[in-house]
């Protein structure tokens, strides 16, 4: 198992975020695989258009620390998410405004790619399907670094940067998968399927302002004050 390291971050100030993920990135070697040109995808949580003090969608500081350090690598950086309902152009654009991920971008160089389209896969070692439709922007992608959100959820309790992966199904294909596995152990196998299927490079919690009770998407925020990383999820 791989180890996990949490540093304290008590606000999104963008230096203070960049002194916790530097601490993060100096304890783990967390971007030490990253090479140079290679495309990197940055895969945060943007369930629904939120306020970031809404905690429900990760914060663009945290994306924004993220994608500037994968520059400083010389990376070509994305940032990419797919809500669970069907999103349009002009809305997905609405949804990274909303989030300040469309500043995160520009600040940091990163750009924002608003494909929703998505393949069907066959995923030989995997327990619960043996096809799923992936995101053609996971597919397209050298390396995934996924930038999850501290959360609860009211249906897997708590799964730390794993269901974030889950995002990589996109659109409402996510809502057919839930109504196909009710039980909530055979849902955890799939996301363990996923995550080895996506394989990041790190995974990142922004734990600065999560949540608690009814998460994803309508529990209460919760001042915790931490980022937490590991090289896996």
């Amino acid at each position: 198992m791989k180890p996990a390291m949490a540093v304290r971050c008590d606000s999104y100030e963008i230096q203070e975020v960049t002194q916790a993920l530097s601490k993060l990135e100096e304890g783990l070697s967390l971007f030490e695989d990253i090479q140079p040109g290679s495309k990197v995808l940055i895969k945060p949580n943007l369930l629904k258009k939120s306020r970031p003090e809404d905690a429900v969608t990760t914060h663009a500081a945290v994306v924004e620390a993220v994608a500037n350090c994968l520059i400083r690598r010389g990376a070509i950086v994305s940032i990419w998410d797919s809500p669970g309902s069907p999103i349009a152009v002009r809305s997905m654009q609405a949804l990274f405004r909303t989030a300040g991920m469309e500043e995160a971008a520009q600040r940091s160089g990163a750009t924002l790619c608003m494909d929703q389209s998505g393949q069907d896969i066959l995923l030989p070692h995997t327990l619960v399907f043996k096809n799923a439709r992936i995101a053609t922007a996971i597919l397209e992608a050298d390396a995934v670094v996924n930038v999850a959100k501290l959360k609860t959820h009211a249906f897997m309790r708590y799964t730390g940067a794993t269901k974030n992966l889950y995002g990589c199904i996109p659109g409402t294909t996510k809502s057919e998968y839930h109504l196909r596995i009710p039980q909530s152990d055979r849902f955890a196998q799939l996301l363990v399927d996923l995550a080895e299927f996506v394989a990041p490079v790190a995974s990142i919690i922004d734990g600065v302002l999560g949540m608690e009770g009814e998460g994803p998407g309508s529990g209460t925020p919760r001042q915790t004050g931490c980022l937490i990383a590991s090289k896996s999820t």
